[in-house]
This record gives C-alpha cells, sequence and structure tokens, in this order.
C-alpha cells in the first residue's frame, strides 16, 4: 500500500459498494475475501483496490456464484497466466469462440466469469450476442455448448434484474419465438433488454408456439406488449400483421435481423428492433 494512498472506513465502504458492514465483516472472517488495514485501535480501513475487489466479488454473486467460490475466481484473475484480455470487448468474442471451438468447457467458464465481471452489463449482452450469432451460423453441436455455459448467467442476470421491478405497477411484456429456428439465448438477450428498459418480460420458451399465442392468455397476465424475436431470417410479417389486425389495443415489438417490414411498419402500434444493433 502506498503511503500517500486514501483509505475509507467501513461505513463509507458500505455506501460504495452496498454492501452492508456485517456483510463486510463476514466476508474477511469466513471467507478471507479481503484483508483491510487495521489502525491501532483495531478499526477497519480499506484502499480503492479493497473496493473494487467488494464491487467485483458482488457481480460475480449476482450471477449465482456462492461467496465460497468468489475469492478463488477474483485471485485467478489476477494471478491467471493461461487467460490474458484486456478491458476492450473485442478481445472476448475471439477467445470466448476459440473455447467453445475447442470444446474447452473449463476455459469457457473461466472466460466467461471474467467477461461478465470486467464489462458494464450493454457489453456483456453485446459480445454474447456476437458469440451466438456466429456459433448459430456455424454448428448446431457449438451453438448448444455455447448456450448450456452461458443461459445460466444470462438466466441469473435477469432474475436479478426483475426482482427489482415491482410487478404491480410496472408494464409486462410477452416475449417468445417468431419461429422454431429462433436461439434460446436470442429471446433471454432480447428479455434482458426489455427488462433493462424498466419492463417486466415473461417468456414463451416453446419455439413451436409460432403465432398461436392466446390473446386471452395474455389478458389474464396482465401482459400490455407482445414481443417476438427472430434471429434466423424466418419473421412471417403477414401472418403478425393478421394478428395485430385482431387485437389492435396490444403493443406490438418484433425483434429480427431483417429491415423493417414495410407492412408492419404502417401499423400505429407495432415497433421494430434490429438485433445487430440492439445489442
Amino acid at each position: 500500500m502506498k503511503s500517500n494512498e486514501p483509505l475509507y472506513p467501513i461505513r463509507e465502504v458500505s455506501r460504495l459498494t452496498g454492501v452492508n458492514a456485517i456483510t463486510l465483516r463476514a466476508w474477511e472472517r469466513r471467507y478471507a475475501l479481503i484483508e483491510p488495514v487495521r489502525t491501532d485501535s483495531g478499526h477497519r480501513l480499506y484502499t480503492q483496490a479493497h473496493i473494487e475487489r467488494i464491487k467485483s466479488a458482488v457481480k460475480l454473486t449476482e450471477q449465482g456464484i456462492p461467496i465460497s467460490r468468489v475469492k478463488g475466481l477474483l485471485d485467478e484473475t489476477l494471478a491467471s497466466s493461461s487467460i490474458t484480455v484486456s478491458a476492450d470487448d473485442s478481445d472476448y468474442p475471439a477467445l470466448l469462440l476459440q473455447k467453445t471451438r475447442n470444446f474447452d468447457l473449463p476455459g469457457l467458464h473461466q472466460t466467461l466469469d471474467f467477461l461478465f465481471t470486467d464489462l458494464p452489463d450493454d457489453q456483456v449482452l453485446h459480445v454474447v450476442y456476437l458469440v451466438s450469432s456466429e456459433l448459430q451460423s456455424e454448428s448446431k453441436e457449438l451453438a448448444r455448448l455455447w448456450g448450456a455455459a452461458v443461459l445460466p448467467r444470462l438466466y441469473t442476470r435477469l432474475r436479478f434484474l426483475t426482482r427489482r421491478l415491482n410487478l404491480m405497477i410496472t408494464k409486462r411484456v410477452w416475449i417468445q419465438s417468431g419461429s422454431t429456428q429462433t436461439s434460446e439465448v436470442s429471446l433471454v438477450l432480447a428479455a434482458l433488454w426489455f427488462a433493462s428498459q424498466g419492463n417486466y418480460p415473461v417468456m414463451q420458451m416453446d419455439t413451436q408456439q409460432g403465432v398461436q399465442i392466446s390473446f386471452d392468455s395474455l389478458k389474464k397476465l396482465q401482459c400490455e406488449a407482445l414481443v417476438v424475436v427472430d434471429d434466423c431470417g424466418a419473421f412471417d410479417e403477414e401472418a403478425w400483421w393478421v394478428w395485430i389486425q385482431k387485437h389492435p389495443t396490444l403493443e406490438f415489438h418484433y425483434v429480427t435481423k431483417q429491415a423493417k417490414s414495410s407492412l408492419l411498419g404502417n401499423q400505429l402500434q407495432a415497433e421494430h428492433h434490429d438485433l445487430e444493433t440492439l445489442f
């Protein structure tokens, strides 16, 4: 520690990190996660490095990683020589693709741990989308391996994001696939984006659902909007145009790689989102 480095009392660290003082002491005693500086009278003081480590620990726990494992992951970030990444997310897609193509499951999970810890949420989703798009067009086997590794992290992130929303006042949106080929990763990414905009996503994971969604079911669930996701160019705009005509009171969003539909573009309640620019 540098002699002129600023030190923070536990009360201030709690305010800066959102972790209460009792938890900070428990992380120190039980898991040796941090070793604060001690004054002669025994009071704890923390450096900026301590604060950043605590923030990283919080991000890992929000992914569902037990606190008992967090210290090891953070220490690996500092000491590991098997993987080198910078804060620039351009390094991550190539690295994640390499690990997936080599069926290197330990390396893939380690890289994902670093990705979700190092980068802000919007950059994480961008990287995940780039890798998913590449693998989906390359190999179903690789896409399944990638999905098995990344989906639990995305679902945990979605859970932490939505549990802060008040269901009594938050707009609910139904999210479903637009074709049988739409990937689950794209559906969850779309759900995360809509949640980040203050909506509560209700997801339909059955890719066979198509346009047969029940309007009555949407009303019972109090969904104010329907979101259809298609990442493979199979979006049936004519079928959805017919659906919109039957249910003009429902807000409609379609998330595709295709250009904005000329047919749906004239519908006031229909809004297009481009997958390539959304993430």
